[in-house]
Parts: structure tokens; C-alpha cells; sequence
């Protein structure tokens, strides 16, 4: 995806050490292993991790419980969730008898406090809900507004943008005459803003 390259770029140009990205997800490496096995190659070496993750769910806690210095997800402060609010204003254009709603993935365990600040710092006509979780999208209460524009709140348009948000969510708000329309945009694709706050997690990291 053209958004992970330019953000593997950015990082590999401002980190003063080799960096290497990798993927965690579910693959094979010898015989079958599941998330985050890739880190054992490392074992043996220096090693501080960076995660593209959107806040702190459960496959933060995992890579921090392999001891190693780890930065903060985009959404890792308070300070965090007033930056991306303030982005997310300054991107999306007001409009009348019109609600955005961004759809996050969701964590199992609920929301984090970081999470929860930012739906408070979030102007009125934005709204965020998940795909996961005890306040998912089946249990939002539906905007009155007419048109509505959904977004992934996610920072990439892979699996869960091209196909849950499409298949599960969309139905879900089309009810009662709403105009809905989808815009397939990873936060990354969405404002160069996202970038920065990530450049300046590697920053705070690499100064410890």
C-alpha cells in the first residue's frame, strides 16, 4: 500500500539507526507461527520497536511484554488525541445536515483512555465507533443528520476498509433513508498530519 511505503520511507530517512519494517500478522515463517514471532530473529541483537498501530490494543501489550524499548502507538497520549481531533477538523470540510462517522477496528478489552479523550476532543459532527468491542457500530445510535460520510479510522485502506466497513457497516446506516457515502482513505492518505505525529513518537523514542 503507497501509504505504508511513503511511512516505512519516513521513518528508515529520520531514524539515525537501521530500521526494518515488518509484519505481524498471522504468517509462516518455520512451519506455522502466529503474531509477532518475527521479533525472535532479533534476540541476540539490540532491538528498540516501533509500532504502526493506531492506539493501545492488545497487539501493543504483546509487544511490550517482549521487553524491549517501544515507542507509542498514533494515538498514545492525550496530547495525541487533541492533535488528531485538531487534524481531522482542519481535513474535513462542514456541511450542512451532515455527520462524519470514521469506524475504528475495535479492541475486545475496550476502548483506552487516550481513545476516550479523543472522541471528547472531536468536533460535533464527527462521531467514531468500531468494528469491535462494546460500543461497536451495531450499537451506535444513528445520526438525524441526512447524509452521512463514512471513513476507516484506521491508517491504512486494506482488509477491514475494503470489506467489513463495505459489507457490515454501510447496510447497517443505510436504514431510514440516509444518504451514505464511503470515502476508502487510510488516515495516512488523509492528511500528512498522521505522519508527523508518528515522526514525533520515533523522535521522543530514539532520545531515550
Amino acid at each position: 500500500m503507497a501509504e505504508s511505503e511513503r511511512l516505512e520511507k519516513l521513518i528508515a530517512s529520520s531514524s539515525p539507526i537501521a530500521a526494518e519494517c515488518t509484519y505481524l500478522g498471522p504468517f509462516r515463517m518455520e512451519g506455522k507461527e502466529r503474531t509477532g514471532d518475527a521479533i525472535r530473529k532479533y534476540r541476540d541483537d539490540e532491538l528498540i520497536i516501533f509500532p504502526i498501530l493506531v492506539q493501545k490494543g492488545g497487539l501493543y501489550s504483546k509487544l511490550l511484554s517482549y521487553g524491549y524499548p517501544t515507542g507509542m502507538p498514533l494515538l498514545g497520549s492525550n496530547e495525541d488525541a487533541e492533535d488528531i481531533a485538531g487534524i481531522l477538523s482542519a481535513t474535513l470540510e462542514r456541511k450542512e445536515n451532515h455527520r462524519y462517522i470514521f469506524i475504528s477496528h475495535g479492541d475486545e478489552n475496550g476502548d483506552t483512555d487516550e481513545f476516550r479523550a479523543f472522541k471528547k476532543a472531536l468536533r460535533e459532527d464527527i462521531l467514531v465507533t468500531a468494528l469491535k468491542g462494546n460500543d461497536n457500530y451495531t450499537t451506535m445510535e444513528i445520526p438525524k443528520e441526512k447524509n452521512i460520510t463514512v471513513l476507516p479510522f484506521l491508517l491504512f485502506s486494506g482488509h477491514h476498509a475494503k470489506k467489513d466497513i463495505k459489507e457490515k457497516v454501510l447496510p447497517e446506516l443505510s436504514h431510514g433513508g440516509k444518504c451514505i457515502s464511503y470515502m476508502d482513505k487510510g488516515l495516512l492518505s488523509l492528511s500528512d498530519g498522521f505522519s508527523a505525529i508518528f515522526l514525533k513518537h520515533l523522535s521522543k523514542l530514539l532520545s531515550r
